[in-house]
Formats: structure tokens, C-alpha cells, sequence
């Protein structure tokens, strides 16, 4: 038990949780497992990647501080290998890798406090200088032994080269005896030095082989994977997946390009950089099919596929995913019971319609559309709105990686008049296009409840057509004659 070095609060070690990102700590430990993430360290720069910059955070321990961290472009960062900086440590994988983040302090005065992490301890910066000389201490006796056995080892050598008590003058001479003992000790490897090289030769290959790990990767090179579906990626975080699906949307951030893939199980967002604000793979296109390899992440608790590869597939290939696509969805996409809430003669008759509604709102979901509810701002409009509302989140956050996917795929919006006119569709193609734009999302799902069944609204459904957009109309009264012709034409 001790005592927090920035509020004095008794804790187990040396810092309290709430000021733990107020101290900049020096590792000492010997493996990335004795990191602990969430923690500011001090590092040194040991190169720069296309992905980043690696950073050894203490002997033989070096993270990855990937460009899609940094808060300006890799290009104009002004690191140079040997540079002492700061870093945080963000995870530390069962693989041994270690994702590190951006700190924008750098200086020791900019942090509170200094503290020694090792492998199993923290310590002040003082007290692991006196542990510190404690242990050179030990080391100095401890080689004087060794130079004493070396002086000896050094001896018998001799003797042994000369033979026991000669003084190696004998019919050849003495130039030529210490030339030619001078010679055998050249050439003779001892079975220590075997031993050191073996082991140098070992921690090279090591070496190179940890740094191949993550630069060599191109698609193709590695062993076939086989594919793998969005459904069963979480139980693979830090391994490299094979996933082929449709592309269904694309979003350009100010570090990485981010793609949405689709497979017959679900939706991933699949994170790639080619530089901070760049687009990454400039031909891939929303509905293009793909075949995707990269490592499953964990990107702000949302699963996320960090992508090294991505091939746009044709003829064949391309074919038979958007065949497993569509027997997919066509498949889960009707629901396999439909109950309704209170049997009513009126919600009775128009049983096979509300089926068919409730197909193509499902089907919107699995092929990753937004859905837009609009109703009237009355009692009976919020209820209806609400409903579907209630049963459609769950499903989307079903088929959707990212914990925030319902406010994606999802609005609902009160119509400002009674009616869904011209004014109403202006405003949902002016969203849509702007979404499209800016986010890569897909055209949506328009639903209109209880409005958008009068000839009032037949210019709106017009406008809406013009972008191929799609609408269902949900209400309780019969549709006026302009609205049904308009409905059978497209």
C-alpha cells in the first residue's frame, strides 16, 4: 500500500486511477505483457513505416503508433529515429503487438509526475537509480570473476598450445611455434563462441522475422484463408480473416478510408489507409463485390477489420457472392410468422400486405439502407412510428457490427403538415443526397405512416422516383386512385 503521487489518496503502488494519465512512466519490464494500457510512456523512435511509426517503448519492446492515430499527416511529423517521445499505450494483444496512441504531450513538464514501471513494481525515479547502483555493484564483482576465469582459461590455453612445461623452443624454433599456435587459435571455435553465434544468428532471424510481420503482407502472398462470415468475426479479434461480400457503403474520414462489406450474415466496417485524408482503393465502388483480407480490430469497442488487401472480383467470382447474397436475404428477409397485435377486422383484411411491408422493410436492413420513418405529428402518428421504430432496432443492431448502427440506419422525423408534399420529399432527397456524398450511404427506405395515402402527396412520391427511391405507405384509410396508379407504374 502507498500513496498516489499527485493527491496523496492510498492506493496499491504509486498513482491513483483517476490521475494514472497524469503521469509519464519509463518501462522497465522485459515483455509487452507487463505494459499496462491506458498509461503515457516514454519512448524512443525506431522508424517509420507507410502505416506509421514504431516506437520502443523499453528493451526489446516496441509498439506500432499507426498514422491513423496521429493527429497531423505522417508525412509532415517530425520525428527522427533516436527521438525521445511520448506514447500511449492503447492494447497490448494476445499476440504480443502493441497499439499505441498519440499523445500531445511531449515534454516531461507537461505531466505531473514521473514513476518507473518494471516488470512487476512501480518505482520512483530515485529509488530505481539506488536499486539501480545496488545492481552495478554486484556486477563489478561479478566481473572481476568472470576476467579472472577468462586470465586463467587465457593460461591453460597457452600451456596447452606449448605443451606442459615446454617453452615451446623445440626443433622448429620459437618464430615458428607462435606462428603456428597464433594460427590454431584463430581457427578454433570453442564451444561458447559455437553457442554465442548460434544465438545471435537466432535473435536476427527473430528480429527480421517480427518485422516482416507487418510490412510484407500482400494479398496473395500469404497461405489461402479460407472465408470466414461477419457473423463469426468477434471470436477472431487479432487474426487475419478472409471475408467476401458487396460493398454497401463507402465513408472518406480524415485519416482512413472506411468500407462497409456485406456478407450473407451481417455488416463490417473495414478500415483502410493509404494517407490521412486519401481514399484508399480509388476503384472500388458501393455494390462492387469483393474479396476482403485483413486483422479484426476492436476500434472504440467496435468490431472493425483493418484492411491489407481488397480485389474487386468479376464474372464468376462476382456472380456467385451476389447469388449466396440474394438467397440470403430473400430467405431471412420474410418473416417466417407474421402476429398481429389485436385481431381487427380492418388490420385483418390487408393481413398479405402488411407481410409484404414487413418483408421489404427487413430487406432494407440486411442490405444495409437507411430507413426513414415520417408521420404526422399526432397521437396516432408517433404510435405508428414508434412501433416500427421498436421492432426494426433491434434487428439492425443484429446485423450491424458498430454499437452506434441505429443512428445510421434509422431516423424517424414528424412531417411538419398532414401530408407528405412536395416540401416533405425536398427535404428527404436533399438528406439522402447529402448523406450519399458525404457518407457513401445507400438511397433509403422511405416509410410513410398514417399519411402519404392522398393524391397530395403523389408530386412527393414523383421526386422521390426520379432518384429510384423506394416507399412504403402505411395508413389506415383507402389510397386515393392517383396514389395507387403512381405505386403500379413504378
Amino acid at each position: 500500500m502507498g500513496n498516489c503521487i499527485i493527491c496523496g489518496k492510498p492506493v496499491d503502488g504509486l498513482v491513483c486511477e483517476v490521475h494514472e494519465e497524469d503521469v509519464a512512466f519509463e518501462f522497465e519490464g522485459t515483455a509487452a505483457s507487463q505494459l499496462s494500457p491506458g498509461r503515457f510512456y516514454r519512448g524512443t523512435v525506431d522508424g517509420y513505416a507507410d502505416f506509421g511509426v514504431f516506437v520502443d517503448v523499453g528493451d526489446h519492446v516496441t509498439g506500432l503508433l499507426h498514422r491513423s492515430e496521429l493527429d497531423q499527416r505522417l508525412e509532415s511529423l517530425d520525428w527522427e529515429p533516436g527521438d525521445s517521445v511520448y506514447v500511449q499505450v492503447l492494447d497490448v494483444r494476445d499476440n504480443g503487438n502493441i497499439d499505441l496512441g498519440w499523445s500531445i504531450r511531449q515534454d516531461d513538464r507537461d505531466f505531473r509526475g514521473q514513476l518507473i514501471e518494471t516488470a512487476d513494481d512501480e518505482l520512483r525515479p530515485e529509488e530505481f537509480e539506488d536499486d539501480a547502483d545496488e545492481s552495478a555493484d554486484g556486477t563489478d564483482e561479478s566481473t572481476d570473476q568472470t576476467e579472472s576465469a577468462a586470465s586463467t582459461a587465457d593460461s591453460s590455453a597457452e600451456v596447452a598450445a606449448n605443451g606442459s612445461g615446454s617453452t615451446a623452443t623445440d626443433s622448429v624454433g620459437t618464430d615458428s611455434s607462435s606462428t603456428e599456435t597464433a594460427s590454431s587459435t584463430e581457427t578454433t571455435d570453442t564451444p561458447e563462441t559455437t553457442e554465442a553465434a548460434g544465438t545471435a544468428e537466432q535473435a536476427a532471424a527473430a528480429t527480421e522475422a517480427e518485422a516482416g510481420e507487418d510490412t510484407d503482407f500482400e494479398f496473395g502472398t500469404e497461405p489461402s484463408l479460407n472465408r470466414t462470415t461477419v457473423n463469426d468475426i468477434d471470436s477472431q479479434v487479432g487474426s487475419i480473416v478472409r471475408l467476401e461480400g458487396e460493398i454497401t457503403g463507402i465513408r472518406q474520414t480524415s485519416g482512413p478510408t472506411v468500407f462497409e462489406l456485406s456478407d450473407e450474415t451481417g455488416t463490417v466496417e473495414c478500415a483502410a489507409f493509404e494517407e490521412a485524408g486519401v481514399r484508399a482503393y480509388p476503384d472500388v465502388e458501393i455494390d462492387d463485390a469483393v474479396a476482403l483480407e485483413g486483422e479484426v480490430e476492436r476500434h472504440h469497442g467496435d468490431l472493425q477489420v483493418e484492411t491489407e488487401a481488397l480485389e474487386v472480383l468479376t464474372d464468376d467470382e462476382r456472380a456467385t457472392i451476389l447469388e449466396r447474397l440474394e438467397e440470403a436475404i430473400e430467405q431471412e428477409a420474410r418473416p417466417s410468422v407474421l402476429e398481429l397485435i389485436d385481431d381487427h377486422d380492418a388490420v385483418s383484411a390487408v393481413e398479405d400486405e402488411l407481410f409484404d411491408a414487413a418483408t421489404q422493410i427487413r430487406r432494407a436492413v440486411m442490405e444495409s439502407r437507411p430507413i426513414v420513418v415520417r408521420h404526422q405529428a399526432t397521437a396516432d402518428g408517433y404510435i405508428a412510428g414508434a412501433a416500427i421504430e421498436r421492432a426494426v432496432l433491434p434487428l439492425i443492431r443484429e446485423k450491424h457490427t458498430r454499437d452506434d448502427a441505429v443512428y445510421h440506419y434509422f431516423e424517424r422525423r414528424p412531417l411538419e403538415g398532414r401530408v407528405y408534399d412536395m416540401d416533405a420529399a425536398t427535404d428527404d432527397v436533399t438528406s439522402m443526397l447529402e448523406a450519399r456524398e458525404r457518407h457513401g450511404e445507400q438511397l433509403p427506405l422511405v416509410i410513410l405512416v398514417d399519411a402519404g395515402a392522398t393524391a397530395e402527396s403523389a408530386d412527393g412520391y414523383d421526386l422521390l422516383s426520379l432518384y429510384d427511391t423506394e416507399s412504403i405507405v402505411i395508413d389506415d384509410t383507402r389510397a386515393d386512385e392517383e396514389i395507387t396508379d403512381a405505386s403500379r407504374s413504378r
